[in-house]
């Protein structure tokens, strides 16, 4: 019985919510794409994917540059502002910003670009190292 019930125990800590964003190691966690850490939140963004892999970037251009370069079954893509976690097709950008990896995109209510402007950025600038 206790085996049984410790095995239950660790699938339920297994089983992460991949609809909700989580906070990455600030400062440890490297970018799925370019692997920088990610140590500035206002560029910060992360992705999970249907299988429930989860992603996380040090700017909005990397996350779109992998998605263009790996097409993973994306479940849903986060950025961070000011105020937190929120969705990338339904957040708004600036287009001067300066990003870690120069893409130019900071989530922002006041932005006038949506997540279109940044895939099509990163289909235009290929492959980052």
């Amino acid at each position: 019985m206790r085996a049984e019930l410790l095995a239950v125990v660790l699938l339920v800590a297994s089983c992460e919510d991949t609809t909700r964003p989580v906070e990455p190691v600030w400062g440890k966690q490297a970018c799925s794409h370019c692997a920088m850490l990610l140590s500035d939140k206002s560029f910060a963004a992360q992705l999970t994917t249907e299988s429930g892999d989860r992603f996380f970037f040090d700017d909005p251009g990397c996350m779109a540059s992998f998605v263009h370069d790996r097409s993973p079954h994306v479940r849903v893509m986060w950025v961070h502002d000011a105020h937190g976690w929120i969705v990338a097709n339904d957040a708004r950008f600036t287009t001067d910003a300066a990003s870690p990896m120069d893409y130019g995109f900071a989530a922002s209510p006041d932005g006038t670009a949506d997540w279109h402007a940044i895939e099509r950025a990163a289909s235009k600038r290929g492959k980052v190292p």
